[in-house]
């Protein structure tokens, strides 16, 4: 089954035309063939520089986001340890417990 089309036409210079047959000639292609593998292929370049895009934006926020739960993680660490020293636990007892139940020293929750 063949799908419905419809035409897309241009004017073109002499020397645009040159150089669209001297890149589709080694391809034995239309030009019309040639041309429409082109508008695709740029088309589908545009969407990949996108998604590109939209890819570095989201491992730029992924890395702020693991800043800040880094740095709630260590907020999380001092306020359990203030806790435990102010219950009358000692600064070492506090020291251990918050490293052994909230992680050790390095300040990240993962």
């Amino acid at each position: 089954m063949r799908r419905q089309t419809e035409v897309v036409s241009f004017r073109a210079t002499h020397d645009l035309l040159h150089q669209i047959d001297e890149a589709r000639s080694p391809l034995n292609v239309s030009r019309g063939d040639w041309t429409r593998a082109i508008v695709q292929s740029h088309l589908l370049q545009s969407d990949q520089q996108l998604l590109h895009d939209e890819i570095a934006e989201l491992r730029e926020q992924i890395l702020h986001l693991d800043e800040a739960l880094a740095a709630l993680h260590r907020t999380l660490m001092k306020a359990a340890y203030l806790q435990l020293t102010n219950s009358d636990l000692s600064a070492d007892a506090a020291k251990d417990l918050v490293r052994r139940t909230l992680g050790g020293g390095e300040g990240r929750a993962t």
